[in-house]
């Protein structure tokens, strides 16, 4: 290619650029000229003298783009950066009369192959820390979803808000580009958890989930609450296992198994269970007295405010007359200790000392 640049002055920096409609060039005009795009365009730098060649335009990735969507490959455009009056570059054209003027395309076959775009993320809020893990990538061009981008390798990167964000990157290497994308779901864990009390019949639950924006309650007995903190009527005793589904940007759930007592059940008599010590420091001894109508056990410890803090249930076949039970992870304080057999319930006032 050689530059005419004759009589003319001015920064004649030029683009040329992919051509994506038909045109004529017995027909086309600076009215007419037809549609281009700036996708993969190739930057010619200001000529220096009025009769400079461009031997060396890489074309590369203009090509390998007119390869892969031949409908829309119609040549290439040249264009100034700046278009002002009096400035210019002319080339010669395929059909120039001066043989070695005429612009030449030489195509380099090589074994390429295009990169593989990948890449995976941590959060330490409020940063998410992204790791590029692509192939042959030379150059990185990141969207993180949220109208931010970076061009650096493993950038870190903060978001205004929680939510979902589709993070995008885009590597390039010598063979062209590739694209990948992910979800950063960018918020704390929820930690589903909840407590719950019961008077008879009637449950009252407390989400204590973390920073949790939706709740969804399945109570075992085939009613359902979206409520944060719900209160539920079971109509027949028995065990029940509550579940919570509670979400920030993704959820997590906890389930439960909760005893609900028919009104009017049976006490145990004092004389049938012995609790002791108490007040107890690392374990608590429960004895029965004459068990052999006493089946499957369920044990609660509740605190002062009726919040069942430990909840298990004794096979019948693991005990003979003493049931160990480990409290050391309860703070000093005032307890219910209640069990539950059957149509019968013992309840009885711990105290944990340290």
């Amino acid at each position: 290619m050689r530059n005419l640049n004759q009589l003319q002055f001015g920064d004649n920096q030029s683009y040329l650029l992919k051509v994506i409609e038909p045109w004529d060039e017995n027909l086309v005009t600076w009215n007419t000229q037809p549609e281009y795009t700036f996708q993969n365009l190739v930057s010619i730098p200001t000529s220096t003298n009025n009769n400079q060649s461009y031997p060396d335009i890489n074309v590369t990735l203009s090509v390998q783009d007119m390869i892969t969507n031949p409908s829309s490959n119609y040549g290439w455009l040249l264009r100034l950066v700046t278009e002002e009056l009096y400035k210019s570059m002319v080339f010669a054209s395929s059909d120039n009369p001066v043989p070695e003027w005429r612009p030449t395309l030489t195509v380099i076959y090589k074994d390429c192959h295009l990169p593989i775009a990948q890449f995976n993320y941590t959060i330490q809020f409020p940063k998410v820390n992204f790791f590029d893990s692509s192939s042959s990538a030379t150059a990185w061009y990141w969207s993180f979803g949220d109208g931010y981008y970076s061009t650096v390798q493993n950038p870190v990167h903060e978001y205004d808000s929680i939510g979902k964000y589709i993070a995008c990157l885009e590597v390039t290497d010598s063979c062209g580009s590739a694209h990948y994308c992910d979800t950063i779901y960018y918020c704390h864990s929820p930690d589903t958890y909840f407590v719950y009390t019961i008077d008879d019949q009637f449950a009252s639950f407390r989400d204590s989930s973390n920073d949790a924006i939706s709740w969804f309650w399945d109570f075992g007995d085939g009613f359902f609450s979206n409520l944060r903190n719900p209160a539920h009527y079971f109509n027949d005793p028995g065990h029940f296992l509550v579940c919570l589904t509670s979400s920030t940007c993704y959820s997590q759930t906890y389930c439960d198994s909760i005893i609900v007592n028919a009104i009017g059940i049976s006490e145990l008599e004092q004389d049938q269970v012995k609790v002791y010590p108490n007040p107890a420091h690392e374990k608590i001894v429960i004895e029965l007295q004459n068990s052999s109508g006493i089946r499957d056990i369920w044990i609660t410890i509740s605190d002062v405010n009726g919040i069942i803090l430990r909840n298990e249930m004794i096979d019948n076949h693991a005990y003979h007359s003493q049931i160990e039970i480990d409290i050391s992870m309860l703070k000093p304080g005032f307890y219910c200790l209640k069990l539950i057999s059957g149509n019968l319930i013992f309840t009885k006032g711990l105290i944990i000392q340290r």
